[in-house]
């Protein structure tokens, strides 16, 4: 269905983003008899020993909070269009090497969006 296609696809993308820092991240939908309820959930593991674990306050530092999430963001534009994004704060809690890896994210999707035109 159109739904489990769209989740594949940001999946894929949020992936291989966190191949490339070294880490696994996948985004998984959960879906339920009530439309509703369902929801994309994000999955992730920064440390080679440690186990996936679903995003949460309480399993993740804040700076971790805040790649995962700037990197779903930027997952999500292979299957949203929208005209301009306005991201403010994001690298809270984020160390320089994340916050400069994500800057590099963004800057990539940035080129390979325009050189599509």
């Amino acid at each position: 269905d159109h739904a489990s296609s769209m989740a594949a696809t940001v999946s894929s993308q949020y992936s291989t983003f966190f191949e490339m820092m070294g880490c696994h991240g996948e985004i998984r939908l959960h879906e339920d008899e009530d439309f509703a309820k369902f929801e994309l959930q994000i999955w992730v593991r920064f440390r080679e020993k440690e186990k996936l674990r679903i995003l949460s306050a309480q399993s993740q530092s804040g700076g971790e909070r805040s790649v995962s999430t700037m990197l779903f963001l930027l997952a999500l534009q292979k299957v949203v269009t929208v005209p301009f994004i306005t991201i403010d704060e994001i690298n809270q809690g984020m160390d320089a090497k994340n916050e400069r890896m994500v800057r590099n994210f963004f800057f990539f999707e940035l080129f390979r969006f325009f050189n599509r035109f």
